[in-house]
């Protein structure tokens, strides 16, 4: 995973069911752009609040493949919930 810019410092990753939680705040007192490179696809990227509730409406995000990109304001923690792209499943054995 790679994260830019270097002011932007990641503090948590975990899994929650499905999704990827990662939490994040930006260090250096300045508003940036940040940009996530995941090592999977992403379907979905929404904002939530410390405890996990969606922030609606959050911080606008953007989601292209395995990037994703949002605004961060000096000194923000911003906590993301980030699901991968549903793959379709095989058949099982035996049916059409």
């Amino acid at each position: 995973m790679q994260i830019r810019p270097q002011s932007v410092v990641m503090t948590a990753m975990y899994r929650h069911g499905q999704a990827v939680v990662l939490r994040m705040y930006e260090s250096h007192g300045e508003r940036s752009q940040v940009e996530l490179t995941l090592p999977f696809e992403v379907g979905v990227a929404e904002e939530s609040d410390f405890y996990g509730d969606r922030l609606d409406p959050g911080t606008p995000i953007t989601v292209a493949e395995r990037q994703v990109s949002f605004a961060i304001q000096p000194w923000q923690i911003v906590t993301l919930y980030v699901r991968p792209v549903s793959k379709p499943r095989a058949n099982a054995k035996g049916s059409e």
